[in-house]
């Protein structure tokens, strides 16, 4: 992810908080730190905190706190600024929701391949 420094800190702090949730809540391991997806956001927001200083709000709710990342999984930074996430419970399957321009744009291939119901 590039940051770009004309953001807030609290705006890059949310981006990657929420990429990195997103990642947890699609990762299909029981163990999130062996998921490659969550361990590269882990990275970026490792790299970010190595490079800058936190918000108050992030030092409260992660650094040496476990943080709810979203329904799921939490969070916590120690003070060498390396993440530990965990799950708090078990995910069945993601819940993806594709829109319907997706399922628009299924539909026309199939009606090109020419399906002949006749």
């Amino acid at each position: 992810m590039q940051i770009n420094y004309q953001e807030s800190k609290s705006v890059i702090e949310a981006k990657l908080i929420m990429n990195l949730g997103m990642a947890c809540r699609l990762a299909l391991m029981p163990n999130l730190m062996k998921c490659p997806t969550v361990r590269q956001r882990i990275k970026e927001l490792e790299d970010y905190l190595q490079y800058n200083t936190c918000t108050a709000s992030f030092r409260i709710n992660y650094v040496e706190y476990s943080g709810q990342l979203n329904d799921i999984c939490c969070m916590r930074v120690n003070c060498a600024n390396k993440i530990r996430v965990y799950r708090t419970q078990q995910q069945l399957m993601p819940v993806i929701h594709t829109c319907n321009r997706i399922n628009d744009w299924r539909n026309r291939q199939l009606g090109m391949q020419g399906v002949n119901h006749g």
